[in-house]
C-alpha cells in the first residue's frame, strides 16, 4: 500500500461515515459474549456500534485510519539515501504538503549544508565565537525544495550591509534582500534594500528606512516570510517591509555579502505549519527538503 490507499478500503470507510446515525431502543447493542458467540455477531456489534456514534467521533475515526494507513505505505530511507528524495504521491503528497518543516543551522558542522558558485567557501569564513560571515551568496540545501515558510535568523552588521536571500530556486534566481546602513553617526540610518535576481540579473531595487533606533553594534533578529505571493521582512519584531513578487514561486533560503560589505551570522531557521497537525503530518510523511549531496 505504497502512496495511495486502496479501493476496497475506501469502499468500507466511506459508506460507514456518511450513513446517517440510527437510533437504537432499549438497552443498546449487546455485548460480545466471547468465544461461544459467532465472529458475525461480532461484527453486528462492532458496526452497530460504529452507526451508533455521532459525526465528530466517527470522522476522528476515519481521520486517524487515513494517517496510519498513510504511514504504512511510506518508504523508509535510510542514513545513506540519494540527496533528492522522490516526489511522493497520493495521501503522502498530501500529508507532505501539510507536514511540519523545522530547520535550524549553527555552523557546528562549517558549511556541510550550503552550497555556491566556484570557489565561494573560500570567502566564507567561521570566526572564533562561532559566528558565520557570508561571501557570495549561496544556498541552505536543505531549504531548496521548499515555497511558503519564515526564514529567521540572528545576525549583526560589522561593515556597510549583511544580505540574504529567500525563494531561492537556484544560485540564478532568487528574492536578495539586504540590511545597509546608509547614514553615519553613532545612531545610524539603517535601510531595507530587495530586489529580484531573475536568470542571473538582479532586478529594479527598492529602499525603505528601517523605522527604529538601531546603533552601529546592533545585532539584529531578522525574519521573513514569504506565502504565495507576499514577502514580509520583520527586524525586532517589527515590520518593515512587505512586497508581491509572482515570479519566484519556490526555492529555498540563502545568504551573502557583496565586495566591500561584512556581516556575521550566529544561526539560522526555517520553518513552516509547526502546528500539532503539522507535527504528526511530518512524523507520517515528512516535507521534502534536501540535507547532502
Amino acid at each position: 500500500m505504497a502512496g495511495a490507499l486502496s479501493p476496497v478500503w475506501l469502499s468500507v470507510a466511506i459508506p460507514l461515515v456518511l450513513e446517517p446515525r440510527r437510533k437504537v431502543k432499549g438497552p443498546g447493542v449487546r455485548p460480545y459474549a466471547g468465544e461461544n458467540e459467532a465472529p458475525a455477531g461480532f461484527l453486528n456489534n462492532a458496526l452497530g456500534r460504529w452507526r451508533s456514534l455521532s459525526a465528530i467521533p466517527k470522522w476522528s475515526g476515519v481521520v486517524l485510519f487515513l494517517a496510519l494507513a498513510g504511514f504504512a505505505g511510506i518508504p523508509r530511507q535510510g542514513g545513506n539515501s540519494s540527496s533528492a528524495p522522490s516526489e511522493p504521491s497520493g495521501l503522502d503528497a498530501m500529508l507532505a504538503r501539510r507536514a511540519a518543516v523545522e530547520l535550524r543551522d549553527e555552523f557546528r558542522e562549517g558549511l556541510a549544508h550550503w552550497e555556491g558558485e566556484g570557489d565561494w567557501s573560500r570567502s566564507w569564513k567561521l570566526d572564533a565565537a562561532g559566528f558565520l560571515q557570508p561571501g557570495p551568496v549561496a544556498t541552505y540545501r536543505p531549504s531548496r525544495r521548499l515555497e511558503d515558510y519564515e526564514f529567521e535568523f540572528l545576525g549583526q552588521i560589522i561593515h556597510k550591509s549583511m544580505g540574504w536571500a529567500v525563494r531561492a530556486g537556484n544560485l540564478k534566481n532568487y528574492q536578495a534582500v539586504k540590511l545597509s546602513i546608509v547614514g553615519g553617526g553613532a545612531v545610524p540610518e539603517v535601510a531595507l534594500i530587495r530586489y529580484p535576481v531573475i536568470h542571473g540579473k538582479p532586478g529594479k531595487a527598492t529602499q525603505r528606512r528601517v523605522p527604529m533606533d538601531l546603533r552601529l553594534d546592533t545585532v539584529y533578529r531578522v525574519s521573513t516570510r514569504v506565502t504565495g505571493n507576499d514577502f514580509t521582512v520583520t527586524i525586532q519584531g517589527q515590520v518593515v517591509d512587505y512586497w508581491n513578487e509572482p515570479a519566484l514561486a519556490k526555492g529555498g533560503v540563502g545568504l551573502f555579502t557583496a565586495k566591500g560589505e561584512q556581516a556575521r551570522i550566529r544561526w539560522i531557521e526555517v520553518r513552516n505549519q509547526t502546528d500539532m497537525i503539522g507535527k504528526l503530518c511530518a512524523l507520517l510523511a515528512p516535507a521534502p527538503i534536501e540535507v547532502k549531496r
